[in-house]
């Protein structure tokens, strides 16, 4: 600490710790909006109007220091890997309890941006350039002209109300309109092939017949072709 000071005196703060040293206040300077003020040390720290508060006195008033202080470094660096690595806001609010260092965002965020480890996090995957869209995707026409189909489930569905009425498993059969995103969603009592042409034969009936229709392949989709 009393190197700090020394450097302090000579270099960082010089003019506003020789007015504070003679008892004057500062009427000017780039530090006057903190209030600031010599501890018994000689350190300089933030004032302020939270001295009554029930706070330590390093968060009531914390060490004002310069960010091209190598200290200032030190410090960054030490709360970055203690706080495992945080970001810039995390950072400069955990070291603000104890320091208030001067432009402390622009220090931080160039102490975080050369971390190696933080590096190797913020690295993109290659992106792949992804094909055209199929034809069905694309072409107009009206609602579920173009449509794919698949089941989700199971579902436990109790048929009627009453004692000892046992859950009765279900699936639904999703179908998805590729022109217009629409869904139409019918619910069938298994995976058969017989429960899925129920299910198709009422959509056609509600929605008309689809020009062209994609599954997953299932074996209860493949057998209907």
């Amino acid at each position: 600490m009393i190197g700090l000071y020394i450097w302090f005196r000579k270099v960082a703060f010089s003019t506003e710790i020789s007015v504070l040293e003679k008892g004057n206040v500062l009427s000017a300077g780039k530090l006057i909006q903190f209030n600031p003020f010599l501890d018994s040390k000689g350190l300089l720290r933030v004032g302020g109007r939270i001295g009554n508060f029930s706070l330590p006195a390093n968060v009531k008033h914390p060490l004002i220091l310069p960010k091209r202080l190598p200290v200032t470094t030190i410090i960054i660096r030490l709360y970055h890997l203690k706080y495992l690595h945080a970001g810039v806001q995390s950072v400069h609010s955990a070291i603000r309890h104890v320091y208030w260092i001067w432009g402390s965002r622009s220090s931080i965020r160039k102490n975080v941006r050369n971390c190696v480890i933080c590096a190797r996090f913020r690295a993109e995957f290659s992106k792949q350039i992804m094909a055209d869209l199929p034809a069905s995707r694309v072409i107009p026409g009206r609602a579920f002209l173009r449509a794919g189909t698949d089941f989700c489930g199971p579902f436990l569905i109790t048929p009627r109300h009453g004692r000892g009425v046992r859950p009765v498993k279900m699936y639904v059969c999703v179908i998805v309109c590729f022109i217009t995103t629409a869904v139409h969603l019918e619910l069938v009592s298994d995976l058969s092939t017989d429960a899925f042409l129920a299910s198709f034969k009422r959509f056609v009936g509600r929605k008309g017949k689809p020009a062209e229709i994609f599954s997953d392949c299932g074996t209860n989709f493949v057998e209907v072709c």
